[in-house]
């Protein structure tokens, strides 16, 4: 990271310029430029693009920041994209244990690879992290005490249906301490353009998997 004071005046033109001002589409057009190798110091020792700075205008020329996002969404493996879809539909928060359940149910994943897709499931969020697309929430000792009032629907509906033991089979593998690690979308706008990229059909089938694993931990006397 580098301060305001570190940036190159016509660097900061340019990208005043391309984000029209708005400081949110400002740093994710620096931080894309960042990530893309765009960027270097210069001989007056502060941050500009890097090279020939006409050419590499192309990390910055996005007519929005939904473009934006469209860009860096693209440049994510499909694993990553797919674990990013179920998320987005869930909502802007969600949980671990949710992600894992819903594709369990909706890719059909078979007892022997469960714990081979939790890993991959957990390494995508891991990615997106790292992308700063989604936040981890820091939890309290209080179980499900962050989910009632900003956790996602399926979260949500499991609050007062969990009964002894039902923990244990919860997760795809080994580590329960992870169950209840709680994502956030870092901004509404990718959580938006993700459902954009996404069938009605699709949507959809994963309201109904997510439902159909409501139903499987609920008993019928709890309704």
């Amino acid at each position: 990271s580098c301060q305001p004071s570190e940036l190159d005046d016509n660097f900061c033109e340019i990208v005043y310029k391309h984000s029209g001002g708005m400081p949110y589409f400002a740093s994710e057009i620096l931080e894309n430029c960042v990530r893309g190798k765009k960027c270097e110091r210069l001989d007056n020792g502060k941050l500009g693009l890097a090279g020939d700075a006409t050419q590499n205008q192309d990390a910055l020329q996005f007519a929005n920041i939904e473009e934006l996002f469209l860009s860096r969404l693209d440049s994510l493996d499909d694993t990553v994209r797919k674990t990013l879809q179920f998320a987005a539909v869930l909502g802007m928060t969600f949980v671990l244990s949710e992600i894992l359940e819903i594709s369990e149910h909706i890719l059909s994943i078979s007892e022997d690879v469960r714990e081979e897709h939790a890993l991959a499931i957990r390494l995508s969020l891991k990615i997106a992290l790292e992308e700063g697309i989604l936040d981890e929430n820091i939890q309290d000792d209080n179980e499900f005490g962050n989910f009632s009032s900003k956790g996602s629907v399926m979260s949500n509906m499991f609050i007062g249906t969990e009964k002894e033991g039902d923990n244990d089979n919860l997760l795809s593998f080994d580590d329960s301490s992870l169950k209840d690690n709680s994502y956030t979308f870092y901004h509404d706008t990718w959580r938006r353009v993700i459902k954009s990229l996404m069938l009605d059909s699709w949507i959809q089938d994963i309201h109904m998997h997510a439902a159909m694993a409501v139903e499987t931990r609920v008993p019928d006397n709890a309704i």
